[in-house]
């Protein structure tokens, strides 16, 4: 019996494991982005203000998020924050990017 292409069971320890089961290979994930508290982002859906520009006031297992439309404040997951940035509007001031370093820097 054939098998589509790429669910062929795996052996490992005697036993085979399925393909839906096996670490993902993907390294196409987004890189999370040079963020840091005072930062302005824009996320992926705007706010029902009409606004989309967002303030950061906190970062840490999660984000706080301040509306520039209307000043509500919305608590997001970190993973979820990350994944609705589309990009950084303006760092914040203590924002840090890995390509700078003491080194580079003078």
């Amino acid at each position: 019996m054939d098998q589509p292409q790429g669910t062929e069971p795996e052996q490992k320890g005697g036993r085979s494991v399925p393909a839906h089961s096996r670490p993902s290979s993907r390294t196409d994930a987004p890189a999370a982005a040079p963020v840091a508290v005072g930062s302005r982002v824009a996320l992926r859906k705007g706010h029902p203000c009409g606004a989309n520009e967002w303030e950061l006031l906190r970062l840490a297992s999660d984000a706080a998020l301040r509306c520039t439309g209307c000043a509500r404040v919305v608590i997001l997951d970190r993973p979820e924050f990350l994944r609705r940035v589309k990009r950084v509007l303006q760092e914040g001031p203590h924002t840090v990017r890995e390509t700078t370093t003491p080194e580079t820097a003078r």
